[in-house]
């Protein structure tokens, strides 16, 4: 009888460990993607940013799709900087993002919310096809790309890309997924910097 509780005991512990092997990827990645935005609200000048914790509660539990998503990137093409885009609703505490996706340079890669929960693939749109639809999701990111770019640090003053001026608008979160492995993230209230960074709206 006791060696029969031993054995099952030990088959339990293989099982748990294998299953927590097989996911200890998409795991740390989600961690750090949670660290990072946590932080960027901790250290945030818009006054709202606190409101978004119990979104960011929410989030973690939902982002898996996608994630494994940033992880198939990655691995496919290490070189490549990537930036995921959370998007919130404005007054819904504890609501999952709109939508998120995922850019580089020429692709993004569009993730909708189902109403079940969590988020599903929608489509891949490229510059090179549909420039007007790649325009209209893009232009915040290459903002962001451009400040890289220009030798500032990205994330160092979210006031260069926004206000809390707009009388609805949403929470977004924008983190960077850099080919050497560092994550990092922004919070912006409401985006009102014009394309080109050529003033504000």
């Amino acid at each position: 009888m006791k060696t029969s509780i031993l054995i099952l005991s030990l088959l339990l512990l293989v099982s748990c460990s294998i299953i927590k092997g097989r996911s200890s990827g998409f795991s740390k990645l989600n961690q750090e993607v949670d660290r990072q935005s946590r932080a960027s609200v901790s250290t945030s000048p818009f006054k709202s940013a606190g409101a978004t914790f119990p979104n960011l509660d929410r989030q973690k539990k939902v982002r898996q799709v996608y994630l494994d998503e940033i992880a198939r990137m990655r691995k496919e093409n290490p070189s490549d900087t990537l930036i995921l885009t959370e998007f919130f609703t404005f007054n819904c505490p504890g609501c999952e993002a709109t939508y998120a996706d995922i850019q580089k340079p020429g692709t993004i890669r569009l993730f909708d919310k189902k109403t079940s929960g969590g988020y599903v693939f929608n489509k891949e749109i490229t510059e090179a096809g549909k420039p007007s639809e790649y325009s209209s999701f893009s232009f915040q990111v290459k903002e962001i790309f451009r400040r890289m770019r220009s030798g500032k640090t990205w994330n160092a003053d979210p006031a260069f890309y926004g206000n809390e001026k707009c009388k609805d608008g949403a929470h977004t979160f924008y983190t960077i997924f850099f080919p050497d492995g560092k994550v990092e993230s922004m919070y912006v209230r409401c985006w009102t910097l014009r394309p080109g960074g050529k003033g504000h709206w």
